[in-house]
């Protein structure tokens, strides 16, 4: 029974670790992307039209990948909230704050489908 647990909660952390790792990457593009190089010049402003990104991000094989990544950052964002709050004294209160903390990202995971989807 051990074993279960133990592989149950290395995948997770593998999840955990995965997700810091892109929006690790993520981050920063989208920083330079939208902060330094459009408003410098040094990129032209029709990069963020809607229908360049729709172009460059409406095929199937893109919006895969791009959901993961997304999915896997927010699981990152959350999880290491949840550890936050449980330093901050709610220890007493694990279940309550890891099912709220959980909620949200399941549905923030499902609203980040849907709108890659079909939006």
């Amino acid at each position: 029974m051990a074993d279960e647990v133990d592989l149950v909660e290395t995948i997770l952390w593998g999840l955990f670790t995965a997700g810091g790792f892109l929006a690790a990457l993520i981050i920063p593009m989208l920083i330079f992307i939208t902060g330094i190089g459009v408003p410098t010049g040094f990129l032209s402003q029709d990069i963020l039209s809607y229908s360049n990104i729709l172009e460059r991000f409406g095929h199937p094989l893109i919006k895969l990948p791009l959901i993961f990544a997304l999915s896997l950052s927010i699981h990152h964002g959350l999880h290491r909230f949840r550890a936050l709050l449980l330093e901050l004294k709610l220890k007493k209160y694990t279940f309550l704050v890891s099912s709220i903390i959980y909620s949200i990202e399941a549905l923030s995971i499902v609203s980040v489908i849907y709108v890659i989807i079909f939006l």
